[in-house]
């Protein structure tokens, strides 16, 4: 059951006749279920969950006119998560995460101990400034120019990588897998030597972690000094995907980063309608 309070959106209790008002004019409705033939039962979300897809949008579609819940197309939203109910569940049929391998699609909705994270409040994560403050440093490491020298070096000139554009070496390596990550760099001196570009890491973390929007804002970096963003991306990665390791004040990041993976199942549905297709499971995203 949910309370709600009518308003103008046409989703909202299609036929008030269903339904008695309480004292305060709210009423008590079904969620992801019908209780008659002629209603499509309701979608709950919590308001953070909507500002995270919001924010999802906007890096799938790159429309910066998006900036709240109220600018997304309600009509299209409803109707590619209406057929995602089904009677008796408490959640949609999405992949949900770790919670979701708690719980699996049951109809009644259990926390065990240790997935406290993944009900954090996932806008609120005050230490996230600190970490960048924490890991600033007068100066940055080379900018990637700097670090591919004009001939061999070492074995470098066996490396089958040096015969590839630095620039093509990078976008391969941003999307690489975290593990086959470590492995590259291991075996190829080219791809270690990109790897120590400080411009390297801020864009990898925003492969891996789209969901850290705040480091994309130019206000929120702090003045003095330049972050050491491979010390970021180690330091984020364990909040985001090893919780159980990582401050407490930063638990909200693997709510986030687990909300994040919903959002993006339903805009593939949102953009494409589409049946969306079930994220791999979460890798060790550990930087050596």
């Amino acid at each position: 059951m949910a309370t709600v309070t009518p308003g103008d959106n046409q989703h909202g209790l299609p036929f008030p006749e269903l339904y008695s008002p309480d004292p305060d004019g709210n009423f008590e409705i079904y969620v992801y279920m019908d209780i008659d033939e002629r209603t499509s039962g309701a979608l709950p979300a919590h308001p953070e969950c909507l500002q995270i897809f919001v924010k999802a949008l906007v890096n799938a579609c790159g429309d910066s006119t998006i900036t709240r819940f109220e600018d997304v197309d309600l009509q299209r939203f409803f109707e590619c998560l209406a057929p995602k109910r089904e009677d008796w569940l408490s959640c949609l049929t999405l992949y949900y995460g770790p919670l979701m391998d708690e719980n699996k699609h049951e109809q009644d909705f259990y926390l065990r101990p240790g997935m406290e994270p993944y009900v954090t409040n996932p806008m609120d994560v005050p230490a996230l400034r600190n970490v960048l403050e924490r890991a600033s440093r007068p100066t940055g490491a080379p900018e990637i120019s700097d670090i591919f020298p004009p001939g061999p070096v070492g074995n470098i000139s066996t490396d089958p990588f040096n015969k590839l554009p630095p620039e093509l070496i990078v976008e391969i390596m941003l999307y690489l897998p975290s593990n086959s990550l470590s492995k590259l760099t291991a075996a190829s001196p080219t791809a270690y030597a990109a790897t120590r570009s400080n411009w390297f890491w801020r864009r990898r973390l925003t492969v891996d972690m789209p969901w850290l929007w705040e480091l994309s804002e130019p206000s929120y970096v702090p003045d003095k000094g330049v972050p050491d963003w491979k010390a970021v991306y180690q330091h984020l990665s364990k909040a985001s995907f090893a919780p159980s390791e990582t401050d407490p004040s930063l638990l909200g990041l693997a709510n986030r980063g687990r909300i994040w993976g919903v959002c993006e199942q339903v805009l593939e549905l949102y953009l494409g309608h589409q049946e969306p297709k079930k994220p791999a499971e979460l890798e060790e995203h550990e930087v050596d």
